[in-house]
């Protein structure tokens, strides 16, 4: 996803941080402004009419159903935008790693149509699962919330494997300085953006202990005593994904997945 970002190893980190920052901030003050403008939250969740509690928070809010319906409306159109972007994310990356020869039918998936310049089969095929994998919460909501909420241990996971896999590297010193590598070989090199020394080691040591402990917990069911309908089969569904992976790999992926490909420009002259 950065590849296509100018300057990506200084501006991508600093989007990061931007907008971790501007979000956080705006999502407090979206919290800090529902709980002052609802006394007692509890009651909404247990009396809120059609199973959205927040659309009786704004009623309460405004004292109108017009206000409300025009504010849980801005609601749905951010949903809307967000769900546009995600889908224009996720079905990027699966172009990106189809190109790299690591997804099962590349050829087709990593085609770029000529006229809108769109991987429409990669669109479409992300479309398709999502569509699909809302169906499930027909035969059962339970399940339907567990996959959905398996996004959020997907991230916790992924983000602990490269947190572990540089505190691992930056531990036994295999990631060079290239202002100062003085003629050594290293399989990784430092960009512009980092932290240096016994800061950065702590940095990486809190992210692994906050991301492990978040993990744990994300995979626990939420009630005792656990039931099926309370079970919580998000460590299942990872399981099952990452074992599959797995399987794939080595009997076919490991034949023609040979890490991604780096596209250059040359120069005419």
């Amino acid at each position: 996803m950065s590849e296509e970002v100018h300057d990506a190893p200084r501006n991508v980190a600093k989007s990061m941080i931007f907008s971790t920052l501007i979000n956080g901030m705006l999502a407090l003050g979206m919290l800090l402004t529902v709980l002052f403008c609802d006394g007692d939250v509890s009651d909404a969740v247990e009396n809120a009419p059609n199973g959205y509690p927040f659309v009786l928070i704004f009623s309460r809010a405004v004292g109108s159903t017009s206000g409300a319906t025009v504010m849980t409306s801005i609601v749905l159109i951010l949903e809307l935008c967000s769900a546009a972007a995600g889908l224009a994310a996720a079905s990027r990356m699966m172009w990106s790693f189809a190109r790299d020869r690591g997804l099962p039918y590349s050829a087709t998936l990593s085609k770029v149509d000529a006229r809108t310049t769109i991987p429409l089969a990669s669109v479409l095929v992300v479309f398709l699962c999502s569509v699909l994998i809302s169906l499930i919460n027909i035969g059962s909501s339970t399940v339907f919330g567990d996959v959905v909420s398996l996004v959020l241990e997907g991230f916790y996971t992924s983000y602990f494997l490269a947190c572990s896999m540089l505190l691992y590297r930056r531990i036994r010193g295999e990631i060079g300085d290239s202002e100062n590598d003085n003629g050594a070989t290293y399989p990784a090199h430092w960009g512009p953006w980092r932290l240096k020394g016994a800061l950065g080691i702590a940095n990486n040591v809190l992210a692994c202990a906050y991301l492990v402990l978040i993990a744990i917990f994300s995979y626990w069911p939420a009630a005792v005593p656990v039931t099926p309908a309370t079970m919580n089969y998000s460590s299942l569904v990872l399981g099952a994904v990452a074992i599959g992976s797995m399987v794939y790999y080595f009997l076919w992926a490991r034949k023609t997945y040979t890490g991604p490909i780096v596209e250059v420009k040359l120069d005419d002259h």
